[in-house]
């Protein structure tokens, strides 16, 4: 479950048609669509519903610290010292189901060549359990390939959102004041001074140091800290995908989104309509 923070923004011509809502409409995870083929199910998807179901026969953790201690020193195979040092942890398991999880093509190859018989009884047992694993959404085609069938939202962003929310009152204006709404060209996007951080640092929670802002000094969004999101006449850009826990995939480096932020925003006509929103999926 992830919060993340976005602009909406409507130009004169679109606004004159629509609203903040009608551009984030698209995106709502709870629109059903009628069932289509979303992909083919893949091995390491198999391999995951057989370890749930033969808990008996597969202990994950043993499993796992297995594959993990034979591919030790594998180039591209993080060492659990150096897990240790970038996620501030010396939970074994969490390093093996880590790397079995980064490593999905070299564990699934692994797994089936450790349970052969097992892998080889994936339909029946499939038919077996698939209604209480997924409500039996994989099936099989003609061809024999196992495809996955999905009424979800392809365009997904968001199952619901508040205006403000968590970064309430995040834009600031030229003269001075801190809201959720207003036009464009009434935005102050300079970055804060060095003045405006305290000088003893704190740590993120990857252990990360940083300077936290003074309490004194209102948080708000500038051309180095640009939100996460921004939907421009019901296009959606982003930094990157969010998933569970706001861990999130093809993320684009902070520098990178903030100069992309920006160029799409000082294309825009000065009048265009701003508002603030707290999504989460």
């Amino acid at each position: 479950m992830s919060h993340f923070c976005g602009l909406v923004i409507m130009t004169p011509e679109y606004a004159e048609n629509n609203t903040f809502e009608d551009s984030l409409e698209k995106y709502n995870e709870n629109i059903e669509y009628e069932p289509y083929v979303s992909g083919e199910v893949s091995d390491y998807e198999k391999v995951r519903f057989l370890e749930y179901y033969n808990k008996d026969k597969v202990n994950e953790d043993a499993i796992k610290n297995e594959f993990v201690d034979t591919h030790a020193g594998v180039e591209g195979f993080q060492s659990f010292e150096d897990f240790k040092n970038e996620w501030g942890s010396d939970d074994r398991n969490r390093y093996v189901h880590t790397l079995a999880y980064d490593h999905k093509d070299e564990y699934c190859k692994f797994f089936i060549e450790k349970f052969p018989e097992l892998f080889a009884d994936f339909d029946n047992q499939y038919e077996e359990h698939g209604e209480d694993w997924n409500g039996s959404c994989w099936k099989k085609n003609d061809n024999g390939v196992w495809e996955k069938w999905s009424t979800y939202n392809p365009d997904s962003k968001w199952d619901w959102h508040s205006l403000g929310g968590r970064w309430g009152k995040s834009i600031k204006t030229k003269s001075g004041e801190f809201v959720d709404k207003c036009f464009l060209d009434e935005i102050d996007w300079s970055p804060f001074k060095p003045e405006d951080y305290e000088e003893e640092t704190q740590k993120d929670w990857s252990g990360k140091e940083y300077h936290p802002l003074k309490d004194s000094v209102q948080y708000h969004y500038t051309e180095n800290d640009v939100p996460f999101c921004v939907i421009i006449d019901g296009v959606w850009y982003e930094r990157g995908k969010m998933g569970w826990w706001t861990f999130v995939s093809d993320e684009k480096e902070k520098g990178d989104w903030n100069e992309e932020f920006m160029t799409l925003v000082k294309t825009l006509p000065e009048k265009s309509l701003v508002a603030n929103y707290d999504f989460h999926i």
